[in-house]
């Protein structure tokens, strides 16, 4: 299910400086529907706060710049720019240099309320075909005539 979802993508330098954000990440990160262009300060500034989940000492981010460590789809709750809290998914990758050493750091990230929002709604479609599956009886349409054939689900 989640394959399908929008993935934001970051990137941060060694000093762990934001160094792009794609607009994706920008409204996966600020809780909004829009993304303005005049707010990049804001988002620098977000994202060096002493708070930042992403980026604080000993996470996911820490890891990769300083150990060279991988996160795979990692669930984070992050105080975004608008001042909201929510959970999300992140990935992370670290980027070297063709010597090895590592320059940067590639940051995924994906809004779970989207892909539990969708879970809930294919639960819901699924439940509903069962009740009227459960309605109707398993058969087949045989009026005369009638040339059609009806698919009844059962438990």
């Amino acid at each position: 299910m989640l394959e399908g979802l929008s993935t934001g993508v970051v990137v941060t330098d060694a000093s762990r400086r934001l160094s792009q954000m794609t607009d994706e990440a920008s409204r996966v990160l600020m809780a909004t529907g829009t993304v303005r262009s005049d707010i990049y300060r804001q988002l620098t500034d977000w994202w060096s706060a002493a708070d930042n989940a992403l980026t604080q000492p000993g996470g996911l981010i820490d890891g990769a710049l300083r150990l060279g460590q991988s996160a795979d789809s990692e669930h984070v709750e992050v105080r975004c720019l608008d001042g909201s809290t929510k959970d999300i998914l992140v990935s992370v990758l670290p980027l070297r240099a063709a010597g090895g050493e590592i320059i940067a750091a590639v940051v995924m990230v994906r809004d779970v309320a989207v892909a539990r929002k969708l879970e809930a709604d294919l639960e819901d479609c699924v439940t509903r075909l069962i009740a009227d599956g459960e309605e109707n009886e398993v058969g087949e349409g045989h009026g005369v005539g009638s040339g059609r054939r009806e698919v009844h689900f059962k438990r």
